[in-house]
């Protein structure tokens, strides 16, 4: 068994050494690509992995902490448990994939391709997600605390009871978007609702809402929603009925909850 595990760790380098020679475009370098195959628990720590195609490979437990992978392709691959712990993950395309329980704390995942992936139980913690789509994806109970996600595109995604204290959330797409039990504490929320690329034909609109204490979006009703505001912007607010009347249009116009 041992055997069988070292040669095969001796075939996994042989082929990303020619990859990293590839990638610096030196003579007799070679793309890799491990789609379809087994990797569980495999060590790919601090390698440059750009444009290695991993689509439909089983890399649950591998380690990819402090790896490049720019341009990587994870589409549909199992990686669940996965380490991606300051990993360098530009303009990714992993649609359908599994990452349940997966680390990207201080991970850069900007630009990448993330749609109706699975990220149940994740940890984002000071990772940046600009402009990532993560469009029908399932985060359930996922932590982005501190994390960047200016741009990022949420639509008709699941976050049900995800953990988005002290997030920057600037222009970030939440429409048809599951928030029920998630925690906005302390976090700057500016939801851009210019969304004609979604099939909306409305006037271009920005909220703009600042979770100072504890907040959760129970996703029961509207009613629920704009009475967690009160707690930020009190009744002797004169502004309080205009700003409740912007929020109540934005949850009907976008189904919020």
């Amino acid at each position: 068994m041992k055997q069988r595990e070292h040669e095969k760790h001796q075939h996994v380098e042989e082929i990303l050494t020619l990859h990293e020679k590839w990638i610096r475009q030196e003579h007799g370098g070679k793309r890799a690509t491990f789609a379809n195959q087994e990797f569980q628990r495999c060590n790919f720590a601090g390698r440059d992995l750009s444009g290695v195609d991993f689509s439909g490979a089983n890399l649950r437990g591998a380690n990819f902490s402090q790896a490049k992978l720019v341009g990587t392709k994870f589409t549909a691959a199992n990686c669940s448990h996965c380490n991606f712990e300051n990993a360098t993950m530009l303009d990714v395309e992993a649609s359908q994939a599994n990452f349940n329980a997966s680390d990207f704390r201080h991970a850069n995942l900007s630009d990448g391709f993330f749609q109706k992936a699975t990220f149940q139980k994740a940890s984002f913690t000071d990772a940046v997600l600009w402009q990532a789509d993560f469009s029908g994806t399932i985060a359930l109970n996922a932590n982005f605390l501190s994390s960047d996600l200016q741009k990022v595109n949420f639509y008709q995604a699941d976050l049900s009871g995800s953990y988005f204290v002290k997030a920057k959330m600037r222009d970030t797409v939440i429409c048809a978007t599951k928030l029920a039990g998630a925690k906005f504490t302390e976090s700057f929320l500016q939801i851009s609702l210019s969304t004609g690329d979604l099939g909306y034909h409305v006037e271009q609109k920005k909220l703009y809402f600042y979770f100072p204490f504890y907040h959760n979006f129970h996703g029961t009703s509207i009613d629920d929603f704009l009475a967690g505001f009160l707690d930020t912007y009190p009744e002797e607010n004169p502004e309080n009925e205009c700003i409740m009347r912007e929020v109540k249009w934005a949850i009907e116009a976008f189904q919020l909850l």
